[in-house]
């Protein structure tokens, strides 16, 4: 029984942990995306389902599914319509990997983890955040994430912005970069990550416009 206490006793003192830490970091994503000039456009969890709708029973799902704030994905965009993509307009993801044990780069897993048998182990693991940007070169009549995100593939992460075409044949380029989570819990590391950010944004587009302008040639 004494076991079970102290096991139980973890139990809270994660669950406040976790609660802090996303007091935290949410707040600091909606910061830097607003300092972007971006506006919110989806979120979702990168290697897990969200937990399902009440009238579901949650015993028959993945127990990782009540974890829907680990390895998360939330899409900004600068855009005037969510249902009519532009050229000169982009999306912005701001993947945050919690524990890289767990992260698959949205290829799912193909049968549910053991918690305690994870590799690496937690002290080898990381805790990271991916920076993406896609720019279209094309315009559509339909939503972003039907027309341009869905279909796209991830680029090379990079240390300096290099905008690449969709390697899935996408009409958009994309270029990214990633860093430590722990840059983003200071205000000096969200400056960085937001000049940095800036800049691949700026490939982006400039390269989604220049594809544009040469088709229109053609």
């Amino acid at each position: 029984m004494e076991k079970v206490d102290k096991l139980l006793l973890q139990v809270r003192t994660a669950h406040r942990l976790l609660a802090a830490y996303y007091q935290r970091l949410l707040p600091t994503i909606s910061d830097m995306a607003s300092q972007l000039d971006l506006s919110f456009y989806y979120w979702g969890n990168a290697d897990f389902n969200l937990p399902t709708a009440a009238r579901y029973d949650i015993t028959a799902c993945w127990q990782w599914d009540l974890l829907p704030g680990l390895n998360t994905s939330f899409i900004y965009g600068w855009f005037k319509n969510k249902d009519k993509v532009q050229v000169g307009e982009y999306l912005v993801e701001f993947m945050v990997v919690s524990d890289t044990a767990i992260d698959t780069k949205f290829q799912g897993h193909k049968s549910e983890p053991d918690a305690l048998n994870l590799s690496p182990r937690v002290g080898d693991a990381e805790s990271i955040i991916r920076i993406t940007v896609c720019a279209p070169w094309k315009a559509f009549n339909e939503n972003w994430y039907n027309a341009v995100w869905r279909g796209s593939a991830y680029p090379e992460f990079s240390d300096q912005p290099k905008a690449e075409k969709d390697t899935n044949d996408g009409y958009c380029f994309l270029t990214g970069f990633e860093c430590p989570l722990s840059e983003v819990m200071s205000d000096e590391g969200v400056e960085r990550v937001i000049s940095r950010t800036k800049l691949y944004i700026e490939s982006s587009v400039a390269a989604a416009k220049k594809e544009s302008q040469l088709v229109v040639v053609t």
